[in-house]
């Protein structure tokens, strides 16, 4: 039976050198500021203890503030990576706009920094698109600057068997049932700010001095025929990353 993840908003999905796995929230701007919740169904959790945040949970949900938090999941089984073609077109592969070929060091140390709010470390699974910002966009940088969908939510499914899944930290403990979907919000509270904005703070995974390239143009194109969401993505620029 499966786990499912759903991730939205600025997250970067790492697979490192060594194959670790690891999903890295980033900080985003202060104002807007950014915030890092994992939410999931009240029937699914089995235990909980971390701070709650009862003002972003949905009704028969709970809502968990892992900001700060360096996590991992127990309980799972082991897989390879698999990623859609979905995943690998439309969800921006970060060092393509970077001008340098490497993360920094903060991640392989799992360091904390002032534009990295939090790790979630897990098994290897399939990554998936869920649905995408309503018009298309155009990037001025990376090796196809034609316009593109982009995903607004991306799923990450693990095997897992009959028992429980923890997900745990320094004062964090949420035990779920094996065959749950939890999602993982890292989204801007209040105004959206200016276009180009967001995406950019990605730079947070890069070496100092290393920097995004290019920007972000919203083309009058919808995304018709696929499972959308508002509004379209330049004008948020809170979608998942990946590296490699």
């Amino acid at each position: 039976m499966p786990f499912k993840i759903l991730f939205k908003g600025l997250v970067c999905h790492v697979t490192e050198d060594d194959g670790r796995e690891t999903a890295v929230f980033i900080a985003g701007p202060p104002e807007p500021r950014h915030e890092l919740r994992l939410i999931a169904p009240t029937e699914r959790i089995l235990e909980a203890r971390c701070r709650e945040d009862r003002s972003s949970a949905p009704e028969g949900s709970r809502a968990f503030v892992i900001e700060r938090k360096i996590l991992s999941i127990g309980g799972l089984g082991n897989t390879k990576r698999v990623t859609s073609k979905e995943f690998d077109f439309n969800v921006p592969a970060l060092l393509a706009f970077a001008s340098c070929p490497t993360l920094g060091h903060a991640i392989a140390k799992r360091q904390l920094t002032k534009g990295i709010s939090g790790y979630l470390d897990h098994p290897a699974g399939r990554f998936d698109v869920v649905s995408f910002f309503k018009n298309k966009a155009r990037f001025t940088a990376g090796p196809e600057p034609r316009e593109r969908c982009v995903a607004s939510v991306v799923s990450l499914t693990l095997p897992s068997g009959d028992q429980p899944v923890t997900i745990y930290g320094r004062g964090v403990k949420l035990v779920f049932r094996p065959d749950s979907t939890i999602r993982i919000n890292n989204l801007a509270f209040g105004a959206v700010g200016l276009m180009n904005d967001h995406f950019h703070h990605y730079a947070s995974v890069l070496p100092p001095k290393c920097v995004l390239e290019g920007t972000v143009i919203e083309i009058n194109e919808s995304c018709s025929g696929r499972p959308t969401i508002l509004p379209s993505f330049p004008t948020v620029e809170c979608s998942n990353s990946h590296v490699p």
